[in-house]
């Protein structure tokens, strides 16, 4: 019995110790071979890894990245941070590692989820995932990790809403948030979490120095409990959703150094209390809309280094209280609708400033001479105020200055000559002023200027040749001054990164340096409004060019073929100048052409067809008041054309239908050519306005101000693909005939202008139109005279256009008597006209002998008119062996042309 007593004592014993868990003490070699099969997952294992190796595994507390407690000689520590490691942690094992206080694996490409296995390490103090590759959410295993004191998560791809724990929402604030009460520093910045940020960060964290929670989603309002993170120091809250007021309470924040809330929605008044903050060194309120004044007590914030309240609806004057700022390097209040003067007082107490950005607000008054203390100054940005006056000569003393812009003001005077002491200048802007006086030589000593602007100021005088020495300059803009003279012969040779130069509006003369065109960077080149008249042949060669604006010169010849070379071009302006001959097909193969301006020059010739394939084209297309002639080519593939204009020309023939499909057409103009037949009807011109038609009277249409054009019944339509010759082709000219015997009953003094006139009227309309228009109906009727008997031919009214190809009849057409000589012909002049004598009488005989050559049989034996128009200017006429009255019309048949 007392034996069967003791067992059962002992089996109680051993149960009794079954229950409790056996602790199980990791060993380092299980820690070694954890790492090591994590590092074979790896698809990446940088070299310095190789000392995680099997061979090794007694010496882990040497291997790279990994620490050891020195009482356990097991992994204390594992830093792989900016090791270039990609991968996951799937096959991590966390379970070994029971005395890890810190991991670290921040800047590499770790990918995939967080395993909630890492909430196993219960020691964990320091966790640091940061800039990964990170999805999804924040496994709530974390929240066991109660010793954690820094977790960093930023710049990953984390994501989830973080919502108020409450019954109705299925998600809940994750948990480490309650538990982890010794956290000091929390970054989740850069990933994409939403929802607000909820009031038990504020009371279960009071430990929080720093909180990182900026460029997220969230969003609503700050709460006032902010005030409840007592020891925070750093509160970094940008780049969110946040909106309504700051909270007045977050002046009790005493150990606050740095305070980033731009770019929210944060609304009404600067915080007052905000004085309170003694320690404060960085406060960036910029990018929100707060709507007061400066409040005065900003001036207690003595420490304060950083001040950015940029970009909000800020007014009212800067309050004298800021000369207190004596450690402000950074001041920053541009986008605002600040006022009044900037004291001097302001400016000689900020003498540590390196960036004054007070641009886009309502300043006026003079520049201070005392911006003069500011000798730290690298960024003074003063544009798009009021200031006025000149610039202080005191300004030489910022030595260190590298950007400048006084941009937009009402700044007057000459530059002071201490302006070129300025020797670490990069960016010169003084545009949109009054500054009037000449650019000196000195302007030489810049010599690391990337950007010159004085556009639209009253500069004049020619420019220093010492210009050319400041070989560090991308952009070059004097535009909209009183420049005169040559552009000094050597600009442009040794600046290689040249990009953009602007020299429009000016009264520069002579021809553009070849030597601009020599770094072979320039990508706008603009000239327009000057007097220049040549064009330097190595324009072609600048193969990064897309702008060039050469307009308004007085540039002569013809458009130059090396410009069909800048295949990037993108904007191309030739317009107002003298350019004459043809406009080159080689224009077409532009391929990113999107604006064309050839207006007002002396171009003749057709519109090449190559036009028609510039399918970027998107702006303008302008050919207007030009010489062109011929036909409208088919321009129709220009689907993204939005203004066209080819008035002022002497194009002929009809508005080829296919202009309608140009569907992105917004302002045409056809006027004033000589365009014929009806006016399309479909697409862009079926609201057209007349004045695009104007001056063209041989155009019909339903387009207001037109003639309606006539009907034709079917049987005709059916036929008109047919190709038709119309029999009065030259043999209009019988007409000099009738010309001279009414030139003999008026005065034959007027014989040869009048003869001469209709020829040459005549001579027009079969020769110099495309295609040639046959009038049919030539007769005294419709011609008429001016005051100084100057022949005017009228009544188009038959009158057709000719297909070059045909050889076909037409119907008689006409009036009787003045029809075509196959139709009707008399031998004799009449006799009972007056013969003249001498001279008119050899002209006579003259005329009606080249007359009479247009009513041969065969009408390929009959002259042109233009020949015709030629033996007529030539004036040569034989003279009479007999009297004209003996001179029938069959003897003066024998003329040959």
């Amino acid at each position: 019995m007392a034996a069967s007593q003791k067992l059962f004592a002992a089996l109680f014993h051993v149960l009794l110790l079954s229950l409790f868990p056996l602790k199980t003490k990791s060993s380092a070699r299980t820690q070694a071979e954890a790492l090591i099969q994590w590092r074979d997952t790896l698809s990446f294992s940088p070299p310095p890894l190789t000392s995680w190796s099997r061979s090794n595994l007694h010496n882990l507390c040497r291997w790279t990245a990994v620490s050891c407690n020195p009482t356990s000689r097991t992994v204390s520590r594992i830093n792989l941070s900016s090791r270039n490691i990609n991968g996951t942690l799937a096959r991590f094992n966390f379970t070994p590692f029971t005395d890890l206080t810190g991991f670290d694996i921040q800047n590499n490409n770790v990918s995939g989820t967080i395993p909630s296995a890492i909430g196993s390490l219960s020691k964990l103090n320091y966790l640091d995932l940061s800039s990964n590759l990170f999805e999804g959410s924040i496994p709530v295993e974390i929240s066991r990790l109660t010793e954690l004191q820094y977790l960093s998560l930023y710049n990953n791809n984390l994501a989830g809403a973080i919502p108020f724990p409450t019954c109705q929402s299925s998600q809940e604030f994750p948990a480490f948030i309650t538990n982890c009460r010794n956290l000091t520093f929390l970054d989740l910045s850069l990933n994409t979490f939403t929802g607000q940020i909820p009031e038990l960060l504020y009371t279960n964290l009071g430990k929080l120095e720093t909180l990182i929670l900026s460029d997220n989603s969230f969003e609503g309002p700050l709460s006032p409990n902010i005030s409840k993170l007592s020891n925070l120091k750093n509160l970094s809250l940008q780049n969110n959703q946040l909106s309504g007021p700051i909270p007045e309470s977050i002046g009790s924040m005493s150990g606050l150094q740095i305070v980033e809330l731009f770019n929210n929605s944060f609304q009404g008044n600067i915080p007052s209390s905000i004085g309170q903050l003694k320690h404060l060194e960085k406060l960036d309120l910029r990018m929100n809309a707060l709507n007061s004044t400066i409040p005065p007590e900003l001036g207690l914030c003595t420490n304060l280094s950083y001040l950015a309240l940029a970009d909000n609806q800020l007014r009212g004057e800067l309050p004298l209280s800021l000369s207190n700022l004596s450690k402000i390097t950074d001041m920053g209040l541009s986008e605002n609708y600040l006022s009044g003067k900037i004291s001097p007082t302001l400016i000689s107490s900020w003498t540590e400033l390196t960036s004054l950005q007070v641009q886009n607000n309502l300043f006026s008054g003079n520049i201070p001479p005392e911006i003069g203390k500011l000798t730290r100054l690298q960024y003074l940005f003063l544009y798009n105020n009021t200031f006025s006056g000149s610039i202080p000569p005191e300004i030489g003393n910022l030595k260190e200055l590298s950007n400048l812009d006084l941009s937009g003001n009402n700044i007057s005077g000459p530059l002071p000559p201490t302006l070129w002491d300025l020797t670490n200048l990069q960016i010169l802007n003084l545009f949109f002023n009054n500054i009037n006086g000449k650019i000196p030589p000195e302007v030489g000593n810049l010599n690391v200027l990337e950007t010159l602007d004085l556009n639209t100021n009253q500069f004049h005088g020619e420019l220093p040749q010492t210009i050319s020495n400041i070989t560090s300059l991308t952009a070059i803009s004097l535009f909209g001054n009183n420049f005169s003279g040559s552009i000094p012969s050597d600009l442009g040779k040794y600046m290689p990164s040249l990009q953009y130069a602007s020299f429009s509006n000016n009264s520069f003369s002579g021809e553009l340096p070849p030597e601009l065109c020599s770094g072979l960077s320039l990508q706008q080149f603009t000239v327009n409004s000057n007097n220049f008249t040549g064009i330097p042949a190595a324009l072609g060669n600048l193969s990064m060019l897309f702008m060039l604006n050469l307009s308004s010169n007085h540039l002569i010849g013809e458009v130059p073929r090396n410009l069909t070379s800048l295949k990037g071009l993108q904007y191309l302006d030739l317009s107002n100048n003298k350019l004459t001959g043809n406009i080159p097909k080689e224009l077409g193969s532009y391929e990113k052409l999107s604006s064309l301006d050839l207006s007002h020059n002396n171009l003749s010739g057709d519109i090449p067809f190559e036009l028609g394939n510039l399918n970027s084209l998107q702006y303008l297309l302008d050919l207007s008041s030009n010489s062109l002639s011929g036909a409208i080519p088919n321009l129709g593939k220009l689907s993204q054309l939005e203004i066209l204009n080819v008035s002022h020309n002497h194009l002929s023939g009809r508005i080829p239908a296919s202009l309608s499909s140009m569907v992105s057409l917004s302002s045409f103009d056809f006027s004033y050519n000589e365009l014929t037949g009806p006016l399309p009807t479909e697409g862009v011109f079926q609201n057209a306005s007349a004045r695009s038609f104007v001056g063209n009277p041989g155009l019909c249409g339903k387009a207001e101000g037109l003639s309606q054009c006539p009907t034709t019944d079917s049987s005709k339509s059916s036929k008109v693909n047919k190709k038709v010759l119309i029999g009065v082709v030259v043999p209009v000219c019988v007409l000099l005939v009738i010309a001279t015997i009414f030139a003999v009953l008026l005065c034959f003094r007027k014989t040869e202008q009048l003869v001469r006139g209709v020829a040459h009227a005549i001579a027009y309309l079969h020769h110099d139109c495309s295609p040639p228009i046959v009038h049919r109906d030539i007769s005294l009727n419709n011609i008429l005279l001016e005051p100084d008997f100057e022949p005017r031919l009228a009544d188009f009214g038959t009158a057709r256009l000719l297909n070059t190809d045909s050889s076909n009849w037409t119907a008689v057409a006409g009036s009787y008597g003045y029809m075509a000589p196959e139709f009707f012909l008399k031998d004799l002049l009449d006799p009972r006209l007056e013969a003249p004598t001498g001279q008119a009488a050899e002209e006579v005989v003259f005329v009606v002998r080249v007359a009479l050559a247009c009513t041969q049989t065969k009408p390929e034996a009959r002259p042109t008119m233009h020949f015709v128009a030629q033996e007529l200017s030539a004036r040569t006429q034989p003279s009479l062996a007999e009297p004209l009255d003996s001179i029938t019309i069959s003897r003066l048949r024998n003329f040959q042309k």
